[in-house]
């Protein structure tokens, strides 16, 4: 759907290459359009995340808060801007409509009007969720099916449902539990079912630019780059692709890696049918053949071992949770501890300017120099973006990204 302009910025730097295109806050059968009020945008989206959030404030000189809109907190507020590319193209487009949770606002001591009005908002979903529990049985049902119907439930169409099939059907009693309780459970148990994925157990819910997802670690990894970074010294007044700013958070930390089950763990499996405990030692080189790192470059010249002693994880075997230890790669709930760690072994922080082609589950691909003008390896190569935090005023639009890679030790 095509709208009318709110805010049309052109511009030959990135960060000021952009429009606005609505900003609407919704009150019943109502709408009141908000964009030439607003100060700033901020959202947040991300792989560990869950559903989006954000705050937006507006200036509000003549009490229209309190006058004509007279909030009774069940507004939502639709947001829909893109960024443009250096050829004014448009990038993708941004727009979603999120529930407003609460607001404050700064009224002027003398006059009592409102200077700034700020608002907390939300994804749809995340408060629908509050007001609802399910509780209800299922037989010989997928994981994926579920989940679908969950998202349902607090407002999300098959349209915006981004569910990777999942293995084996399940008999499962869900206990008078909120939907997103019931996600965040089946996340942990799920196999893929895509054969590219290799029955991967890794799992994330969130929600980014586009869809409401559901997905294997390995279906994100295996996406061909978004977009290529380059952060150097060079003074480029266009900035577009360019990294404004960049921190290298984590760049090795085995002894961090090891506590979390990185380099390996062992699964204390038990079933109450047979009364029987068995150990299941998972070594991450095994599984880093099969489901390999971002960047296979190696550069670490020390030696590391697998380590699957220290980080030892009781299972079930039984029930709903019968299916979680089997697979044809091995055991599941070591793959989904040693894929989950290892995605953490490196951390980056980049600000760039704002980019809607770029979503969070977006895999990026990142240039850095060295000092003799070669590539510095350790930063260079594949990203997936883990979070993203955009940043809008009236003159600019900026992105904060959070980047991680499993590729940090480089030992496989």
């Amino acid at each position: 759907r095509e709208y009318a302009m709110a805010l049309d910025r052109i511009s030959m730097t990135a960060f000021e290459n952009f429009a606005i295109e609505r900003i609407v806050i919704i009150q019943g059968d109502n709408g009141f359009e908000m964009s030439t009020a607003f100060l700033t945008i901020e959202l947040c989206e991300g792989i560990s995340n869950g559903l989006m959030t954000g705050t937006i404030s507006f200036n509000d000189d003549v009490n229209i808060f309190d006058t004509q809109l007279n909030m009774r907190g069940d507004e939502m507020i639709e947001l829909s801007f893109y960024s443009k590319r250096p050829d004014l193209t448009k990038a993708a487009r941004f727009a979603k409509k999120f529930r407003i949770n609460s607001y404050d606002d700064v009224a002027h001591s003398s006059t009592m009007a409102k200077r700034i009005v700020t608002m907390k908002i939300e994804s749809i979903g995340s408060i629908n969720n509050e007001f609802m529990t399910i509780s209800k049985s299922f037989s010989n049902t997928g994981a994926h099916a579920i989940v679908a119907e969950m998202l349902e439930a607090i407002g999300y169409p098959t349209d915006v449902q981004n569910i990777e099939p999942t293995l084996y059907n399940r008999d499962i009693v869900i206990p008078n539990i909120t939907p997103l309780e019931v996600i965040g459970h089946l996340s942990a148990l799920v196999q893929s079912g895509d054969s590219n994925s290799k029955g991967d157990s890794n799992f994330y819910f969130f929600e980014n630019r586009d869809k409401v997802n559901f997905v294997s670690g390995t279906t994100l990894l295996k996406s061909d780059p978004i977009a290529s970074l380059v952060y150097d010294h060079e003074n480029d007044s266009v900035m577009y692709n360019r990294v404004l700013k960049y921190h290298r958070v984590r760049g090795m930390n085995i002894r961090q890696q090891i506590r979390d089950g990185g380099l390996g763990c062992s699964i204390h499996s038990h079933s109450l049918v047979d009364k029987r405990m068995k150990v299941t030692p998972v070594a991450a080189s095994g599984v880093k053949k099969i489901y390999k790192p971002m960047n296979s470059d190696s550069w670490y010249g020390g030696s590391i071992t697998d380590n699957v002693t220290v980080v030892n994880i009781q299972s079930s075997e039984d029930q709903m949770y019968k299916f979680i230890n089997m697979g044809s790669n091995g055991n599941s709930v070591g793959i989904r501890r040693v894929n989950r760690s290892s995605l953490l072994a490196k951390r980056a922080l980049a600000s760039v300017a704002g980019n809607t082609d770029i979503t969070s589950g977006s895999v990026i691909e990142l240039k850095t120099p060295d000092l003799n003008g070669g590539t510095n390896t350790r930063d260079s190569g594949r990203w997936l973006v883990n979070r993203i935090v955009h940043k809008i005023t009236r003159e600019s639009y900026t992105m904060d990204l959070e980047l991680i890679s499993d590729s940090d030790l480089r030992r496989y």
